[in-house]
């Protein structure tokens, strides 16, 4: 795994890159690479066992800049049409999680044409009956100072699990990993936080 930092418009873009083979994009969520953990997790490593796999952070999480100008899910969707342009990507498999699954949606519905599959991770964004989103951001705040009981439990399948404890933990984390997270929830406000919540109803 390497990791690179690309110029858009002025502004950094943290990029990581590992494997070979068709070229595979993919848009991390809350609970993932850039937005807790700095490198690859075990299902990252079993995608670059067969793909070239290139993880680009969003605006203001890891070490890519804040994008001021982002506000709607369309200005992300404008961001990484820049982001493929600066790295020559006309055409590729587009895999996106939680909250990148809901930009890769948007991608996907706007350039079909740059697509080849298409895979949605518990993407936010797309509006299904009886499976509404839960409030991200009710759960967000640590309780008691230093508890994401409530978030990893919306998260993960089983709060308890050793993967969930570490990313969401009982007490303080790694100082790193508290800062990822609040990139990445502030990030998910900015396109998330105004009502329907997660939601674009003509997506």
């Amino acid at each position: 795994m390497s990791g690179r930092t690309l110029k858009v418009n002025g502004r950094r873009v943290w990029v990581l890159e590992d494997g070979g083979g068709a070229l595979l994009l993919y848009l991390h969520g809350l609970a993932d690479v850039h937005s807790v953990k700095e490198s690859w997790l075990p299902f990252h490593e079993r995608l670059a066992e067969r793909a070239r796999v290139i993880a680009p952070a969003h605006p203001g999480c890891a070490q890519t800049d804040e994008n001021k100008d982002i506000d709607a899910i369309e200005d992300m969707v404008f961001h990484y049409l820049e982001v493929l342009d600066a790295m020559k990507l006309t055409q590729f498999d587009l895999v996106g999680s939680c909250v990148g699954g809901w930009v890769a949606a948007e991608i996907a519905a706007r350039h079909p044409e740059k697509i080849r599959k298409l895979v949605l991770i518990g993407a936010a964004g797309l509006f299904v009956e009886g499976a509404l989103i839960g409030d991200i951001f009710m759960m967000a705040p640590s309780e008691r100072g230093s508890s994401y009981a409530s978030l990893r439990e919306m998260l993960f399948v089983s709060a308890e699990q050793p993967q969930a404890l570490e990313m969401f933990p009982d007490g303080m984390g790694e100082i790193e990993d508290e800062l990822r997270r609040y990139q990445m929830l502030r990030f998910s406000s900015r396109i998330g936080f105004k009502p329907p919540y997660f939601y674009n109803r003509p997506l």
